[in-house]
């Protein structure tokens, strides 16, 4: 059984951790999988859009811990930064489901989702203090996000935080039931879809860049120019 479900449908490509049975911890295989899927998205004319979600009722448990106890920690690290690197700058849309558990590591994908929907059964967690670890990769992830006091809280007690909380702490876009989660991402992916992928490329890419007032609106005016 592979470890990444690969679904495509039309210009959509969804995305499913399948590691139920450890749920869907992030081990060196899955990371590569990962990794390759998004630079081959990227890279497709014919995909416009991606969903990412989890196998068997939870999202991600962050690190494999096996795989990390029998010597992989550097493996496993290098191959997360990489990972998060690469969707940091990924320019097309990417839409993130969650049920269940976003943990460690599995949170930091939530936080580079576009927009993220949550059933009302999700809950996030950075638990890695208590192992005697810091989750220094996905705090710049998390930060922006959800701000600095927020983040240390989370770390420092390591409790969960329910989806509705984490909506409105700006870290998920909308809440539904459980069974609404694949009707209401493929919903907004076939929106997307439909939509000219080149402004919405061109606009990711500037707004993750971080670009100026100024630099903004060179690129629309390039943009009207380019539509002339």
């Amino acid at each position: 059984m592979p470890v990444l479900l690969t679904e495509r449908d039309g210009q959509i490509l969804s995305l499913t951790l399948n590691r139920p049975e450890r749920a869907n911890a992030l081990s060196g295989e899955l990371i590569e999988s990962l990794r390759q899927a998004f630079e081959k998205a990227e890279s497709s004319n014919d995909i416009a859009v991606v969903t990412l979600t989890g196998a068997g009722g939870n999202f991600c448990s962050g690190a494999d811990t096996d795989e990390i106890r029998q010597g992989g920690a550097r493996k496993a690290i290098e191959g997360y930064v990489a990972l998060v690197s690469l969707l940091s700058r990924f320019p097309k849309p990417l839409l993130v489901g969650v049920d269940g558990g976003a943990v460690g590591g599995g949170l930091g994908l939530v936080a580079l989702g576009d927009v993220v929907i949550a059933t009302d059964r999700a809950q996030f967690r950075t638990p890695e203090l208590k192992l005697g670890l810091f989750p220094f990769i996905i705090a710049p992830l998390l930060t922006p996000i959800i701000g600095n006091k927020r983040f240390f809280e989370m770390v420092y007690t390591g409790r969960p935080v329910s989806a509705t909380e984490a909506q409105g702490w700006g870290l998920v876009n909308q809440v539904v039931k459980t069974e609404a989660l694949p009707g209401s991402l493929n919903k907004l992916a076939v929106s997307l879809a439909a939509a000219p992928l080149a402004p919405l490329t061109r606009g990711k890419r500037a707004v993750q860049q971080g670009r100026s007032l100024k630099q903004m609106g060179k690129e629309l005016l390039g943009l009207l120019e380019e539509k002339r």
